[in-house]
């Protein structure tokens, strides 16, 4: 072989090479697989997978093993979702699917047990699938408690309690100026009158206080506190992963922080699709110098 079209070899080689390479690096970053590599696809059936998408990670207790391959829509309230998995994770008769929501910006998931039964289901067997209301329906939950709390406070806070307030306040100063007129009989007496009202308003008063609806709304009240503290308890944990995550995309550790911060990889994809452009617009003006048919 002539020593141009030596050369002229060796650029296709590369070329292709290149190809193939920028191909595999496509494929890896998309979450694709190479091939079947032993995987098995586990169908699954679905009222509602509001945000899931094709590429959301199949967990097994928090580890990932598979992902999304699939999301469609068969009728107004049936969604089929294909899952796939290591040959290792085949469903058993007894396996559960629940989607989740992964954080609060909108990420999903699927939680997925493959069961312990003896026996397997077979291929192609439908897995009825379950959604997790998680942090939105706890949200949702802790609102509607909250909402009956507040109804319940403002029963007790009624204009009949606002008034015996108001008479105990009365006797109260009723007492006080009883108390400083002591020395005549005629102040005794309305002394003791006063503190037979008062002796009566605070028993009104304390059956107001054990009213069922005050137990009930402070039981409420404790809930919703509960809930809460439990919702800042998962804000900050997200908050942390977020930011373990930018610090190393800050400083330049794995794929995403590669890419933001390192241009190389930007430089040498212009140069390869510069080349390329070179490449074909000389194969499209000599198309000879590429390829020779003989006829013998």
């Amino acid at each position: 072989m002539e020593l141009h079209y030596r050369q002229e070899v060796t650029v296709g080689v590369l070329v292709m090479v290149a190809l193939a390479v920028l191909f595999g690096g496509i494929t890896w970053l998309s979450g694709k697989s190479f091939g079947a590599g032993g995987e098995v696809n586990v169908p699954v059936l679905f009222h509602d997978v509001s945000g899931l998408a094709i590429g959301n990670p199949v967990t097994v207790s928090g580890v990932k093993v598979g992902r999304v391959t699939d999301v469609r829509l068969l009728g107004e309230d049936s969604v089929m979702v294909t899952l796939q998995v290591g040959k290792d994770w085949r469903p058993h008769t007894d396996a559960t699917v629940v989607v989740r929501a992964l954080d609060f910006f909108g990420g999903m998931g699927i939680d997925y047990a493959p069961g312990v039964a003896k026996d397997y289901l077979p291929d192609g067997a439908v897995v009825p699938g379950k959604r997790d209301s998680g942090i939105v329906g706890a949200a949702g939950g802790l609102a509607g408690q909250a909402s009956a709390a507040l109804k319940s406070a403002s029963a007790l806070l009624s204009e009949q309690t606002a008034e015996d307030v108001h008479n105990t306040m009365l006797a109260a100063q009723r007492a006080l100026d009883v108390i400083a007129k002591v020395g005549s009989g005629k102040a005794a007496a309305q002394a003791e009158s006063t503190m037979t009202a008062l002796t009566s308003l605070s028993i009104h008063l304390d059956s107001v206080v054990a009213n069922p609806n005050l137990k009930i709304a402070v039981n409420k009240l404790g809930d919703v506190s509960t809930h809460m503290d439990t919702m800042v308890v998962n804000l900050s944990a997200a908050t942390k992963s977020l930011t373990a995550i930018m610090q190393k995309m800050d400083s330049n550790k794995g794929t995403l922080g590669r890419m933001v911060n390192d241009t190389t990889l930007y430089v040498e994809m212009t140069k390869l699709s510069k080349s390329l452009r070179l490449l074909l617009d000389d194969i499209r003006e000599r198309p000879a110098r590429y390829f020779n048919l003989k006829v013998f």
